[in-house]
């Protein structure tokens, strides 16, 4: 029986397209390179993709441990500096043995992705709470109305 294990990582940029942070997830004190990116371990851990079908907007959070880093997250990217884009991968693996990311030949499968804003966030004693927004217009209000008329679709079916 093949085990799979599942990573997330976790790219943060300014407004001006500079990186801020990336982190993955899953392996303490390991460096994970993938597109000539550096993702440095960091625990967070992140909510269901959520989207709501009459305006096609979705969110989603990112849930870090309360430290300084994550604070300066919170305040630089939503209030000083903001917003701050995040783009957020999940990824599927056959772990080695060991079940360590490091160690693993396996190829990377992204199962997931999510690209949005940083549109609000919290603290509470503990943790720092992050709300990533992705708005896009919806498709309805780009379909201009139909009238239908007889001419159109022809005589209505008699039961």
């Amino acid at each position: 029986m093949t085990t799979f294990a599942t990573f997330v990582t976790m790219r943060v940029k300014n407004g001006g397209n500079i990186q801020q942070f990336a982190w993955q997830s899953y392996e303490p004190g390991y460096n994970y390179v993938a597109g000539g990116v550096g993702y440095t371990f960091r625990p967070f851990t992140i909510s269901d993709i959520v989207e709501a079908s009459s305006s096609s907007a979705a969110s989603m959070q990112v849930q870090l441990p309360l430290s300084s880093e994550s604070l300066k997250l919170l305040e630089d990217g939503l209030y000083v500096q903001g917003p701050w884009r995040v783009d957020v991968n999940v990824y599927q693996f056959t772990p080695s043995g060991a079940g360590l990311l490091s160690t693993s030949t396996s190829a990377k499968t992204l199962l997931a992705s999510f690209s949005g804003e940083m549109v609000g966030g919290s603290v509470d004693e503990t943790s720092v709470t992050i709300e990533l927004g992705n708005r896009v217009d919806a498709v309805e209000v780009q379909i201009p109305a139909r009238v239908f008329s007889r001419n159109l679709t022809g005589r209505p079916p008699k039961l």
